[in-house]
């Protein structure tokens, strides 16, 4: 059985590393290998996607690929005979990001591409969606297996979107690198606040932060500035390595607690950064959008600290709590590190994609 994983970046360099790094962002690559696979990783730059082409046909492109919704500039790459012939040369396909699920989507459509495509899905549908594009992803995406990685995102997908080859996988960090260490928390002298995706609302955190709390370390690339002499930014991307892995998790490991603040949206944002804070025993406080990955399992003041979006009142009465809150500081530190062993971790992730492809190649059969 022949597994293509198709990336955007930032595998290959970790494969080539002599570095640790943690295993969740591959979706289940090492442990397919273990169960003896035949497993192979490309990343975009192997099928030319986004190889520089004249300037002005980059900036058309874009600015014609966001009208529509559509990466055209993906699909150019991949019509080309050996790209076709290189996906075709597997049993199935697994991606991770909407412009790649679409592009697969389309070939499926025109039957130029044979092979069944797993797609991991994240915020597809916009919570004010369009209805031109529910309408041309609905068709791009009929012949695709799709993944939620939020059983809210599969509830709205299925309400909205469709009901059909529409399923939901946990996602799970790497337990093994991010783990707790033996520390006093009383020496931690900072809070951190890490993302890049645009769902992060950082002006109502900086708004928030007042002059006595802790020091803030906001990592990110997205744009963001302040005066505030206790907020201290700093550029971080795992796709560029702004940071190490070994840097971030140092930068967990040695904070006082992690805050996720977040913009409105269906797409479980800062799910990845939550659970990693939580598997190295961290109490985190999280925006409670609608894209909340597992309301059952992630309940306030019982593992977590969920505060109103957009709301900076909210925010500044979680943070005053957990700063003078002991009990509840040691409360979150404990159920957090529970949650992760018991239901989010790479394992359990790894396990439930093994079944899925099974399951999709043996309808096939």
């Amino acid at each position: 059985m022949a597994i293509k994983y198709i990336f955007k970046s930032g595998r290959r360099i970790r494969l080539a590393s002599l570095n640790n790094f943690p295993k969740e962002f591959f979706y289940g690559y090492f442990h397919l290998i273990k169960k003896g696979f035949k497993v192979d990783l490309i990343e975009e730059s192997d099928l030319g996607i986004n190889k520089k082409n004249n300037l002005i046909f980059r900036i058309f492109f874009r600015l014609l690929s966001r009208l529509i919704g559509f990466p055209i500039n993906h699909f150019l790459s991949l019509i080309k005979k050996n790209n076709i012939n290189l996906l075709n040369n597997s049993d199935i396909l697994i991606v991770t990001t909407s412009s790649m699920g679409l592009t697969l989507g389309l070939l499926k459509s025109i039957r130029i591409l044979k092979k069944p495509v797993l797609f991991f899905v994240m915020g597809l549908i916009q919570y004010k969606k369009s209805s031109f594009r529910n309408i041309l992803y609905k068709f791009l995406l009929k012949d695709i297996h799709l993944v939620c990685i939020s059983k809210d995102e599969k509830e709205y997908l299925e309400k909205n979107f469709r009901k059909e080859s529409l399923s939901y996988i946990p996602f799970g960090v790497d337990k093994d690198f991010w783990h707790p260490i033996e520390e006093n928390d009383y020496d931690a002298d900072y809070v951190l606040a890490i993302g890049n995706d645009y769902a992060r609302d950082w002006q109502t955190l900086i708004d928030a932060w007042d002059i006595n709390f802790p020091t803030l370390k906001l990592v990110t690339t997205l744009p963001v500035s302040t005066n505030k002499k206790n907020i201290k930014i700093i550029k971080g991307s795992w796709e560029k390595k702004f940071l190490s892995d070994l840097d971030i998790k140092k930068l967990y490991l040695n904070s006082l607690y992690v805050i996720i603040p977040l913009k409105e949206t269906i797409q479980p944002s800062g799910q990845s950064c939550c659970l990693q804070a939580m598997a190295c025993g961290k109490p985190v406080i999280m925006s409670n959008i609608k894209g909340i990955w597992d309301k059952n399992l992630l309940v306030n003041k019982e593992n977590i600290l969920l505060v109103e979006p957009n709301s900076v009142t909210s925010l500044k009465i979680a943070i005053k709590e957990l700063n003078k809150n002991q009990i509840l500081y040691d409360k979150l530190k404990l159920s957090s590190s529970k949650l992760i062993e018991n239901n989010f971790n790479n394992k359990i992730m790894s396990q439930n994609i093994e079944s899925k492809i099974i399951e999709i190649l043996g309808d096939i059969n």
